[in-house]
């Protein structure tokens, strides 16, 4: 929140200035904050105090503020002499006395002006305060969101592990004790556990607003967000699942999106407790226990972690979509590789389907189809590879009895001949390539039992 008060002028600088980069803060928080009470330990030259002090004027607050300087507390003020203590006096009296006091006295002692949760914004400027006087202090503030600290260096930060009441301002940091982890209150709602979760803030401009637990895609950009809609198994790009919503995103609002880690609090009944889910090819935004099959693709989201209406996700989109383009992800064979044209589908456990309308079925050239030298069968079967029909009821390659056996050397080929009928439809060239002699029909497959995909899957085209 830009506030008139970050427009200032400071009335007063002197050396050293070290601080009057933070003026402006000053300024700011006491306009956005309007305190009570104002409250600084370790006051030296004053440009801090005074820049608090300004604004209360400048705002008509009714403020009162309080700057202690102790010579007895703080190695640090020995650097400071008489003078400049003089100098912050008379300056207060001239300009602030109405609302401002200067207080020099051990911080113990200087407790006993303030009662419990009195003060409104503290400010320790002062790096030798050690932590006692701080513990002493923080009774005294009416809110740890305003105490700010100057000159501060420390070997560790100790977070209240057994805090009752969670502070709800955005940017708050705390310990969750659950989690075991440090906390960030996102102020939109979410709360990011540190260490355990990766959001990406995103932009909803779909029309309709975006539910809690979807899984979505990154459709675009706009201005500096990603635009995200809802993912489907059964086409691409909608397949490529960037995570799940970690909150409700209404049309042309910003929101997160939890790419790694848990998003809690919705319906995970109708699941088993451990299941790992995956997008679902049907319905958008869903996920499912049971993997979409072919033709669609395979997209781990995840599994379930509390099956309770009011359940937990660990999210874990570590995959890209399996099924169709890349033949590794399986571990079941190599690469295939076009050489004119032919058409690579979609994959099963131990399948490969395979279209080559193009070149084969529109000019009858050979479709060409090397395997390379990676080939393997890492799963411990033999795949078969398969063919879909084209929109004419041709077959892309020429079929035999529904399969080619298991290739142990892609550079044999002379073992390796697929036969149809009696007429060799396709066979493997002395350079390891799969060569299509001919089209057979759909109607002398279905006579001979051969399997074959119709050419609803020739509309997805993947690889070529």
């Amino acid at each position: 929140m830009i506030n008139n008060s970050l427009f200032l002028h400071p009335a007063r600088i002197v050396e050293p200035a070290s601080w009057s980069r933070h003026i402006p803060f000053s300024f700011w928080i006491v306009e956005a904050s309007k305190p009570e009470v104002i409250v600084e330990l370790g006051t030296h030259s004053g440009n801090s105090y005074f820049s608090f002090c300004q604004s209360v004027r400048h705002n008509c607050l009714s403020t009162h503020c309080y700057a202690i300087h102790s010579s007895f507390d703080d190695e640090e003020s020995e650097l400071y002499d008489n003078d400049i203590f003089n100098a912050v006096l008379t300056y207060n009296k001239e300009h602030y006395q109405d609302f401002s006091a200067v207080i020099q006295n051990t911080f113990d002692k200087a407790l006993s002006f303030f009662e419990d949760a009195s003060i409104d914004i503290l400010h320790i400027n002062s790096e030798s305060l050690n932590n006692s006087f701080i513990k002493l202090f923080l009774p005294s503030a009416r809110s740890p969101e305003f105490i700010t600290f100057n000159n501060l260096s420390a070997n560790a930060i100790f977070f209240n592990v057994s805090i009752t009441t969670l502070p709800n301002a955005a940017g708050a940091i705390y310990w969750d004790n659950t989690d075991k982890t440090l906390a960030i209150n996102s102020g939109l709602g979410p709360i990011l556990q540190v260490g355990q979760e990766q959001w990406l803030r995103v932009r909803n401009n779909t029309g309709v607003e975006i539910q809690d637990g979807k899984v979505v895609y990154i459709t675009g950009r706009l201005g500096n967000r990603p635009t995200v809609a809802l993912a489907r198994a059964d086409a691409d790009p909608a397949a490529h699942a960037i995570g799940v919503t970690t909150q409700h995103i209404p049309h042309n609002t910003d929101g997160f999106v939890t790419i790694n880690g848990s998003v809690r609090g919705i319906d995970l009944s109708a699941y088993t407790s451990g299941a790992h889910v995956y997008l679902s090819a049907t319905n958008a935004g869903e996920f499912t226990q049971t993997a979409p099959s072919l033709p669609n693709y395979v997209v781990r989201v995840g599994y379930v972690a509390v099956n309770l209406n009011n359940g937990q996700l660990d999210v874990d989109m570590g995959l890209e979509p399996t099924g169709r383009s890349n033949f590794n992800e399986l571990g079941v064979i190599g690469k295939l590789q076009s050489l004119n044209g032919a058409k690579f589908n979609s994959i099963s456990t131990n399948n490969i389907y395979i279209g080559a309308t193009s070149p084969s079925a529109s000019t009858g050239t050979p479709a060409v189809v090397k395997m390379d030298s990676s080939y393997s069968d890492t799963a411990g079967s033999n795949p078969k590879i398969y063919v879909w029909a084209d929109a004419a009821n041709y077959m892309g390659f020429g079929a035999s009895l529904g399969q080619l056996d298991y290739i142990t050397d892609p550079f044999s080929p002379q073992d390796h001949v697929w036969y149809t009928q009696g007429t060799e439809k396709m066979r493997l060239s002395a350079g390891g390539n799969l060569i299509v002699l001919g089209n057979i029909s759909t109607a002398t497959l279905k006579a001979n039992n051969i399997p074959y995909v119709t050419s609803s899957i020739a509309s997805h085209n993947t690889l070529s």
